[in-house]
């Protein structure tokens, strides 16, 4: 956290946060449970074993399958995005599936200005505004056509779910999926595998239902390209599965972004990327590790953000400050955000007795500890304090300035990083204390409040009633 390179842009962080609204939003909008909707796929589950007998959390799997293709033809360029999110049974079949689709088209005229669309909502986010009911023999709207499609693969295999057959349009040949969805399906199907692929165990469990959100905005700064500049038409999108409990909670959540980008010359002629590839797509080769301040690439942030919404509610994530504004718990979600930075949660633990007597030290800390690094009287402070806790190891103590302008999780990232305070060589056979307690000051001689956090790893001399 040492510099002020950020771990996501406060842009990125927003599309984010708007994204996991849009699939709260969009949960409560679909209908009944994706395992009793009118088209279930016994016919494909017959002579399996269901999944009745698997535990309520063991395997359930999360997934999220994005497809970006662009396309160019003369001054006319597409970007056109599928994703899927899905919910793996004990057993590894579908139990729950939601699809979304968006469709961008940019155009340029003879003069090189580019005009980029002002309407970025997906299909299922147009509801009426897309008009294929009234075009459909069926009088059914994409919504309701996805969601069909997405109740017919409910029990499923991924393979079952990957080798679904359709004609050379790309529409359904089971006539059974045919009589209610006369959308083509066959990058549906190719998004839900690649979800499938992409799955994993974080937090899902029987009785979850999957959401998704997918939000998209104008990503250009220039509007005419010249001869000796061409521009590049950019859409960042950004796609954010989750899952929800009974009481509407997040039990778990995947973020992705994707940049497409269309190149237009200055005489209007559009030229589309071969692919496009997301940014958890792109892992380590995204190339952002060497410029965070903690070493870390953005799919590791993107994770520490979505493992932060775990457990909250609707609410909850509205609440969460995605524009630099406050909040009342914005002390509460620093810590949060400092904690999972660090690892927090799975590498260090809560301590009561270290909470404690952070508070103590908190009440004598003073800005002039900070003259030139930790002053040798705070470390002696801080020594004293907890000499008759910590037996052998050390503890690093951080800290950073409350601004109040400032998001919880730019507050988080902009805590230093101060001197290490040794209690002797680290001894393994002692009662292990890997802790991190972290509180906020009152007002201080400068008039301003501190957040101060102590990184413990040392081994206490009594263990933690």
């Amino acid at each position: 956290m040492k510099g002020s390179v950020t771990l996501m842009t406060q842009r990125q962080k927003a599309l984010l946060s708007c994204a996991v609204a849009a699939a709260l939003l969009l949960s409560g909008c679909r209908k009944g449970s994706s395992n009793s909707g009118s088209m279930s796929s016994s016919n494909a589950m017959s002579g399996s074993s269901g999944s009745a007998s698997t535990t309520q959390t063991g395997g359930w799997k999360t997934g999220l399958g994005i497809l970006t293709e662009a396309s160019d033809e003369a001054r006319t360029g597409t970007i056109h995005t599928i994703a899927a999110a899905v919910l793996l049974d004990g057993d590894g079949k579908l139990a729950d599936v939601m699809l979304d689709e968006l469709e961008v088209e940019v155009t340029a005229d003879g003069k090189g200005v580019v005009t980029m669309p002002t309407d970025y909502r997906t299909k299922r986010q147009k509801g009426d505004d897309y008009p294929l009911a009234a075009a459909s023999s069926l009088k059914k709207g994409w919504a309701e056509q996805a969601d069909d499609f997405a109740d017919y693969l409910t029990g499923m295999t991924p393979e079952q779910a990957s080798m679904l057959e359709t004609d050379k349009d790309g529409k359904a040949a089971d006539a059974d999926l045919l009589s209610g969805c006369t959308i083509r399906v066959d990058q549906y199907r190719d998004a839900v595998a690649k979800a499938c692929t992409n799955a994993a165990a974080l937090g899902a469990a029987k009785g979850d239902r999957v959401s998704l959100g997918v939000e998209a905005e104008n990503a250009s700064s220039d509007i005419t390209a010249t001869d000796d500049k061409d521009v590049n038409a950019e859409v960042d999108l950004t796609v954010v599965a989750l899952t929800l409990d009974a009481d509407g909670r997040v039990t778990s959540a995947i973020g992705d972004m994707a940049e497409p980008a269309l190149t237009i010359a200055a005489d209007g002629g559009v030229t589309a990327p071969d692919t496009v590839r997301s940014k958890l797509e792109l892992g380590d080769s995204y190339g952002m590790r060497n410029a965070s301040s903690l070493g870390k690439e953005w799919y590791e942030h993107s994770e520490g953000y979505c493992s932060y919404l775990k457990g909250k509610t609707e609410k909850e994530v509205a609440d969460i400050p995605a524009d630099g504004s406050d909040s009342r718990s914005k002390a509460k979600q620093v810590e949060e955000y400092f904690r999972y930075m660090n690892g927090g949660y799975t590498n260090y633990q809560k301590d009561e007795t270290l909470d404690k007597k952070l508070e103590v030290i908190a009440q004598q800390f003073q800005p002039s500890w900070l003259d030139g690094g930790l002053t040798d009287e705070a470390q002696r402070i801080i020594k004293k304090e907890l000499g008759d806790y910590l037996a052998t190891g050390s503890v690093t103590p951080w800290v950073g300035e409350v601004e109040p302008g400032q998001s919880a999780l730019a507050q988080a990232e902009s805590m230093k990083c101060y001197m290490r305070i040794q209690f002797g060589n680290y001894d393994s056979s002692g009662t292990a204390l890997h802790a991190i307690a972290f509180t906020m000051t009152d007002k201080k001689s400068d008039g301003h409040r501190y957040y101060l956090a102590l990184e413990t790893f040392a081994t206490i001399k009594t263990p933690q009633n």
